[in-house]
């Protein structure tokens, strides 16, 4: 998650699953959760939800996106789940994915 934490994407700081789910107002969150869940990453599944963060990347408002349920912590790999995501995310909003300043 830290490939994306310094991201205009919530990491799901300010909820109760940080870290968990990955989001922001402008994902179409069925849309991501099909092509992160085609990408057969694994020892992960992806869930789209909508969540509104407390604190941090987006506070008080609805992102859309997935929560990331681990089905297999010996099969994660964690580093190349940090790249497919940052990898998804530039694919398909290449526009509005950034780096924050």
């Amino acid at each position: 998650m830290a490939v994306i934490e310094g991201t205009n994407v919530s990491v799901g700081r300010g909820t109760d699953t940080p870290f968990e789910l990955v989001g922001a107002p402008w994902i179409k969150s069925k849309d991501f959760a099909a092509y992160l869940n085609g990408r057969g990453i694994a020892g992960v599944r992806f869930v789209p939800v909508t969540f509104a963060p407390t604190s941090s990347v987006y506070s008080g408002q609805n992102c859309n996106g997935v929560n990331i349920v681990l089905t297999d912590r010996n099969g994660l790999d964690a580093p190349e789940l940090g790249i497919e995501l940052a990898s998804a995310l530039k694919k398909r909003t290449r526009r509005i994915f950034k780096l924050e300043k």
